[in-house]
């Protein structure tokens, strides 16, 4: 078995922002809308924070990781509400054709994609779908994981499920805001760490962190994604992408891929 990432995991009573918070709930919300009645399997699982949610709407749902101390959290959480394996995303332990989604969600990063498209193409039943989502490499001022193998842009993701004989779909989320303005409004929120204490004496700091999209709030997380934090991420708006060209105004790319 490879390394462990229990250093880069979200692990339930962490401390994380509400902008974190809100990136993590959003991408179980919008995968659950994509199993309504599947058997899915979700590939680095974690301790399984969305499993639950995804089960709301599958029919069958699978949590796997290679991360040990992960996988026993979610055991300790889930009992027998969900099915979990310890499992390489490289060579997983399912035969051909037995499951109608793979989810990979935050963790493709890690991956050598060649092998581990190969691997969804052959556990996926016919007209399978991969659901995938990654950071947006190509966003201005964007810093890769210690841990990460690679990032891909947009058009590389593209070509190479399509080697491996997938059709995709893209789509950006959580958008950044581009030019002058962006630039200014990315330069106060640097500045607000060292006026903090007069905008807040002035009462402009709640008016500084809307403006610049800047979260001090902090927010805990459960074993397990709930009502609360989906609403959270409703409102959220996802967008259609073109393949073959960068995405530079969103933070996160999301990717739906039809096996053919």
């Amino acid at each position: 078995m490879p390394m462990s990432f229990a250093s880069e995991t979200e692990f339930p009573g962490r401390k994380i922002s509400s902008d974190t918070l809100r990136i993590i709930a959003h991408r179980y919300y919008w995968a659950s809308e994509l199993v309504l009645g599947k058997e899915l399997l979700e590939v680095g699982c974690g301790p399984g924070l969305g499993l639950g949610w995804l089960s709301h709407d599958a029919r069958r749902v699978i949590g796997g990781d290679i991360t040990q101390e992960s996988l026993a959290l979610a055991k300790k959480h889930y009992g027998r509400r969900v099915e979990l394996v310890r499992m390489d995303a490289h060579r997983l332990p399912f035969k051909e054709n037995s499951v109608d989604v793979v989810v990979c969600l935050a963790a493709i990063i890690y991956l050598d994609l060649p092998e581990f498209f190969n691997e969804c193409r052959r556990v996926l039943r016919m007209a399978g779908t991969l659901v995938i989502n990654t950071p947006n490499r190509d966003l201005p001022g964007f810093r890769p994981s210690r841990l990460s193998r690679k990032y891909y842009s947009v058009p590389q993701l593209s070509s190479l499920l399509a080697q491996h004989h997938f059709d995709a779909e893209f789509f950006g989320a959580f958008g950044a805001t581009q030019g002058p303005i962006g630039i200014w409004l990315r330069l106060l929120s640097i500045g607000r760490a060292a006026v903090g204490k007069s905008l807040r004496f002035l009462g402009l700091c709640e008016f500084s962190q809307r403006l610049t999209g800047f979260q001090t709030a902090s927010a805990t997380l459960g074993e397990e994604l709930n009502e609360e934090d989906m609403r959270l991420v409703k409102n959220v708006e996802v967008t259609p992408l073109p393949s073959d060209s960068p995405d530079m105004d969103h933070r996160i790319v999301y990717v739906i891929a039809h096996a053919r």
